[in-house]
Formats: C-alpha cells, structure tokens, sequence
C-alpha cells in the first residue's frame, strides 16, 4: 500500500483516485520549477504509470501542464483560476484586521 494510499484509506468516505489527484497537484505546487514524473511518483510513492495517467487527466483539464523543454510539470492555469476563486470569495481586508488591530496594540505597549 502506498503512502497516499494509507493516507487516504485512514479516512472514511475518501475517493482514491481524487486523493491521489490532489496530491500530485499539492507536490507540483511545492516546485516552483515543477517536477518530473520520476520525482513526482517516488515522492508520493505511486507507480509512475498511475502517476502518469492522473497527470494525463489533471493536464485535460489544464490543473498542470507539461513542459516538453525541461520535461517537468508545472501547475497549470485552472489551479490559478480555482485559487482565485477562493480570494475573491474572501474580504481579504476584514479578514487580517483583528489580527493586525493585536499585532498593533502589542506593538504600542513596547
């Protein structure tokens, strides 16, 4: 059993697959120069033909992209426009205040 796979079969209700989708995305997105495939399926300890075909999928769907230059993956554009789903879903301004309004107060006091 690989690592995603107990990761995933220690939880209830998981999709394997989608976990294992979402990991591969996760360890892309830790490289700013991405990873080879190599890299990607022994970091996550998968078999590099499983790892190849979820990226195959992930790159349909333009979450990573290929680079035939340097034969890595990179993060993709719809993993962007997914992540600036969530920013724009948030008052990014609100948000930090309590935390800035503390921050400010602990600062006065030195």
């Amino acid at each position: 059993m690989t690592e995603v796979e107990d990761k995933s079969s220690a939880r209830t209700g998981q999709v394997q697959s989608l976990t294992r989708a979402l990991s591969i995305l996760n360890e892309i997105a830790q490289s700013p120069t991405g990873l080879k495939l190599t890299e990607i399926s022994r970091e996550l300890k998968l078999a590099p033909s499983t790892t190849h075909r979820m990226l195959t999928t992930l790159q349909e769907e333009r979450y990573v992209h290929y680079d035939r230059d340097s034969t890595r993956w990179q993060i993709g554009i719809q993993a962007f426009v997914t992540g600036n789903g969530f920013l724009s879903s948030r008052d990014l301004v609100a948000w930090p205040a309590p935390i800035c309004a503390a921050s400010w107060k602990t600062a006065e006091r030195q």
